[in-house]
């Protein structure tokens, strides 16, 4: 049974989306990044499904979102986006993933574990090219690369950054960024005689703003989901239902605090769902669809509940559907109604509330 909110995910829109970006990519390598629950979408569906579509490379944000997708079956690679803390080596090494190596302290103590286990790992370097928060200083590359090389038990693979404003194509970071990381590159190809197997800074952004012509690997999370360009369609559907219908007087007031107030006789509907399910309380300020009209929130979001105007809205009953993120009101609506970005809308959505999967 479906509960009556729930989340619908369409893997035909994701088939889609990979189509584009796999046109696009050439030869390229694509990680799918499937860290904070795949963006909301449920992280081993998503996985197992980018599999099935090609997709042999994964990023996740930390070590544990790594265990678990090994622990339910997932077999492709995994990348720390994070990297790892000493007390994560052992599931790091022992469930095969591959972390980031971001400073000089934690490469030093990842070799030394695997020197004491006898053991080597490949590993991917961060470069710090402007964000600054993860990633070995540019302008130090040379002297961390020389010292990586004595680090004999990790095998280095790949060298990667991130963009700060990938999204304002013509910005001035752009160009920086992308000539300080072509620095990076040239002194690991003079430090270890060639050139890494995994090259990569480009994010979705980044993607298909430049796809760099010296790159061969691109991280792809909003993008796989629907999210920022032409002919990408979101992934994910939020549902559920009216639960109750209440006539409410002028001069009352709705929920909490008061701080809505009828201005004239109206009709409400309940609907259960609130910012215990990830939806925000700043979207109490958009509105939602029930039997193809759009009916305002007219409450403050609750933990489990908010509620609607359906006056005007003939015909309407307990148990009708109410589309929350759909074809009229996609995330990018809630973003903009919220103040905040795509990213999270999806990524709040918890998993309390059910998933569906559909054209598997």
């Amino acid at each position: 049974m479906i509960p009556h909110t729930h989340i619908e995910i369409d893997f035909k829109a994701l088939e889609n989306n990979l189509k584009l970006i796999k046109q696009k990519a050439g030869n390229k390598k694509i990680q799918g990044v499937v860290k904070a629950n795949a963006y909301g979408h449920g992280d081993f569906e998503i996985a197992r499904a980018l599999e099935r579509l090609g997709v042999a490379n994964l990023g996740v944000a930390r070590v544990n979102e790594g265990v678990r997708l090994r622990e339910l079956g997932i077999t492709s690679e995994i990348l720390v986006l994070g990297g790892a803390e000493e007390n994560e080596f052992e599931p790091l090494i022992n469930h095969k993933l591959k972390p980031v190596i971001y400073n000089e302290g934690i490469a030093e103590k990842l070799n030394d574990y695997l020197k004491f286990r006898d053991l080597k790992h490949q590993v991917h370097i961060k470069i710090d090219t402007g964000m600054h928060r993860l990633g070995i200083a540019h302008d130090k590359t040379e002297k961390f690369f020389n010292e990586l090389k004595g680090y004999t038990n990790l095998e280095p693979e790949g060298i990667m950054s991130h963009f700060v404003a990938a999204g304002a194509k013509e910005a001035e970071w752009n160009v920086l960024q992308t000539e300080r990381f072509k620095d990076a590159l040239t002194n690991w190809k003079k430090i270890f005689k060639e050139a890494p197997k995994n090259i990569h800074i480009e994010n979705s952004a980044g993607f298909f703003n430049f796809n760099l012509d010296f790159t061969n690997t691109v991280r792809l999370g909003i993008a796989i989901y629907g999210y920022g360009y032409a002919g990408l369609l979101p992934v994910l559907k939020l549902y559920s239902s009216v639960k109750d219908i209440k006539d409410v007087k002028k001069g009352e007031t709705v929920s909490y605090g008061g701080w809505f107030r009828a201005q004239s006789d109206m009709k409400i509907a309940v609907v259960p769902v609130g910012y215990g399910d990830g939806f925000m309380r700043a979207g109490r300020k958009g509105s939602v669809m029930v039997n193809g009209e759009e009916a305002p929130i007219v409450s403050i979001i609750c933990m489990d509940y908010f509620m609607i105007d359906v006056t005007n809205i003939n015909g309407i009953k307990i148990g009708d559907q109410v589309t929350i993120i759909g074809d009229t009101h996609d995330a990018g609506y809630w973003a903009k109604t919220s103040g905040t970005i795509v990213y999270e809308v999806l990524t709040l959505l918890n998993p309390r509330i059910r998933r569906k999967y559909n054209g598997a």
